[in-house]
């Protein structure tokens, strides 16, 4: 049977989340937020030359995500701004997402090259490409 989604008991259960938020001044959305994991989703990858991560942060604008490197720690934050709407104008009758405020941090190794970091925001995914330093040959002294 499929669930309408203004059914009675789906309004209540709203209603329910709306009063737990007011009595605990937080919206359900934060409070579930220990309860969801990390947050955005990372793919760390390896080749011979690059390191690579991908995060998952759809709906963000790109000048909005800041990506530091604070010496062998690479940062990567993005801070939301809460919106303002007038009561009169709008109000949500149903909200199941919610962009939040995230802080990812990431040890570089050291064979990481941190003056050759670029990164690239396409459909919802960062991605950092982070070169390796060049491999130094030891160089083999000869005995005169």
């Amino acid at each position: 049977m499929r669930r309408h989604q203004f059914s009675p008991i789906h309004k209540e259960l709203n209603g329910l989340a709306q009063l737990m938020g007011n009595v605990l001044g937080k919206d359900m959305y934060e409070l579930s937020k220990p309860l969801r994991g990390i947050y955005p989703a990372v793919n760390v990858r390896e080749t011979e030359k690059d390191y690579w991560l991908d995060l998952v942060v759809p709906g963000i604008d790109k000048e909005a995500i800041n990506i530091r490197l604070d010496r062998d720690v690479l940062v990567i934050s993005y801070e939301k701004v809460e919106e303002t709407i007038k009561a009169d104008q709008e109000k949500f009758l149903r909200k199941e997402y919610n962009i939040p405020s995230f802080k990812r941090s990431f040890t570089l190794p050291k064979t990481a090259d941190i003056e050759k970091i670029n990164a690239n925001y396409l459909n919802g995914i960062l991605t950092l490409n982070i070169a390796k330093k060049e491999v130094e040959v030891p160089k083999k002294i000869n005995i005169l």
